[in-house]
């Protein structure tokens, strides 16, 4: 009885029992290829998530701070129309606070929207790093300011800050590279999840910028201002954005990292026919 043989494109011949165990041993490279990816994926984005921590203090990072603050801010403004209320505007402060000044809405929704979009808009973000080209990704970020810029800035600072963000947003746009668009999304949507857990910390320990004032108004802290509709403790708020936080945390790095394993192209498969 023959065998009948197969070969590769290089006219190297195989057997089918040879070509079977040749495929699998391939099959068994590419798992481990790709699980060592992931876990290498793994590493750098909870690095990332230390890095940042550890760097949150200082000044070089207060750019990135006050990107997540607008959308921080911009969620609030999304949850009062939402909920049938009326926004004016948002403003930040070179400081790194935020406010929304507004009329009507669900107080609750729209005191809770700032930290539940901004943790949103982080996971969206860094889903679509991974699951996106880094342009179209890119352009989601640009989207993004875009909608701010219609809400309304209510003081010049958040206007020269939101413009110039749009500006080189479009020159990033043009000359980076893929892997650095990667890198700066990813950066950002770590700060907008890091935000809310990072934020809530700050409130219960009485970490606040003084001397904000937004059309003689000066904000409160978000905490503060659900615990004061609700009637839960501070802490007990807290607690729930820690656990709600990190959970998102998980699901977004987990799923990035999947999605970086597969970026490894497959092995080449042998073309077979009958001879």
């Amino acid at each position: 009885m023959t065998r009948d043989p197969f070969y590769f494109s290089d006219d190297k011949r195989f057997t089918a029992e040879e070509l079977a165990a040749w495929q699998d041993k391939e099959q068994c490279r590419e798992r481990l290829a790709r699980n060592r990816l992931k876990w290498y994926s793994l590493a750098l984005q909870v690095g990332m998530f230390v890095l940042i921590l550890l760097l949150w203090r200082l000044p070089f990072m207060m750019p990135i701070r006050l990107v997540v603050v607008l959308f921080h801010e911009m969620s609030h403004v999304i949850g009062a129309y939402l909920t049938g209320g009326v926004a004016f505007g948002i403003a930040i402060d070179p400081g790194g606070a935020g406010a929304t000044l507004g009329i009507g809405g669900n107080d609750v929704l729209v005191a809770s929207a700032g930290y539940l979009g901004s943790l949103l808009i982080g996971v969206v973000l860094y889903c679509l790093s991974a699951a996106w080209e880094p342009k179209e990704a890119w352009a989601m970020l640009m989207a993004l300011f875009c909608i701010a810029l219609l809400f309304g800035w209510l003081n010049g600072f958040t206007a020269f800050f939101g413009y110039l963000c749009i500006i080189l947003m479009t020159m990033g746009f043009v000359l980076f590279r893929d892997g650095m668009k990667v890198f700066f999304i990813r950066v950002v949507s770590t700060t907008c999840c890091l935000f809310p857990i990072i934020d809530v910390m700050g409130d219960l320990f009485q970490d606040s910028i003084d001397g904000f004032h937004v059309l003689e108004h000066a904000p409160t802290s978000d905490i503060a201002r659900i615990s004061a509709l609700t009637a839960v403790p501070e802490p007990i708020l807290v607690l729930f954005w820690l656990v709600f936080g990190c959970a998102a945390l998980i699901c977004a790095v987990t799923f990035a990292a999947n999605r970086d394993a597969l970026r490894i192209q497959p092995s080449r498969r042998p073309v077979w026919e009958t001879v």
